[in-house]
């Protein structure tokens, strides 16, 4: 169903006439994963458990901005990685890798399609709220002794998200903006700047 709708939306997007308001955004900024610590309790006692849980955060895409103040665009998205460094001698090496993938954070990359809404707009400041789908994937690595298993999720998950721009020129904005992923192992949220051109 997720991914059904995600389709439609870059459909959607591909088809728009070539006289529409076009727009291309850069973003950059971290990512932090919120995962519970419910996990860690299924580990042994003695364990010594180090996560990072965030990393950078980019992305570049292609928008349609209409006369309405509605948005869509569709963009490439990096949340970026997180590792897990987990000292327990009592595991066996399965238990061991068993343990780091259900103890490391999801951030991950993939296709994003949103939704925006302009709902405040004076003296070349403006408010946007989106929502959207994104298409996730990440892999991962752990190492136990000589015995190294590759682990890899994936999903489509929504997300929402605010932003305040300012209109440099006819053609350009910069912004700054907050989104939440709802992934399905954690939420992720970012914080960072943007970079948009019109044409």
């Amino acid at each position: 169903m997720k991914q059904t709708a995600l389709t439609a939306l870059l459909l959607t997007l591909v088809s728009l006439p070539s006289q529409a308001h076009w727009f291309i955004k850069a973003d950059a900024g971290g990512s932090w994963a919120r995962q519970s610590s419910e996990h860690l309790s299924a580990l042994p006692v003695s364990s010594k458990v180090d996560i990072d849980d965030s990393d950078l955060a980019w992305s570049l895409g292609l928008g349609y901005e209409f006369k309405d103040n509605w948005l869509l665009s569709a963009r490439y998205l990096d949340l970026g990685e997180a590792t897990t460094r987990l000292e327990a001698e009592v595991l066996d090496p399965q238990s061991y890798h068993q343990a780091v993938a259900l103890i490391t954070p999801t951030l991950g990359s993939g296709i994003a399609a949103e939704l925006g809404y302009r709902f405040w707009e004076e003296a070349g400041f403006s408010a946007l709220a989106s929502g959207g789908l994104f298409r996730w994937d990440t892999d991962y690595s752990s190492r136990y002794l000589d015995d190294n298993i590759r682990h890899e999720r994936d999903g489509t998950d929504p997300f929402v998200g605010l932003e305040l721009e300012y209109k440099l020129s006819e053609q350009w904005r910069a912004g700054v903006g907050i989104k939440r992923y709802f992934l399905e192992r954690n939420s992720v949220d970012t914080f960072g700047v943007s970079l948009s051109l019109s044409f």
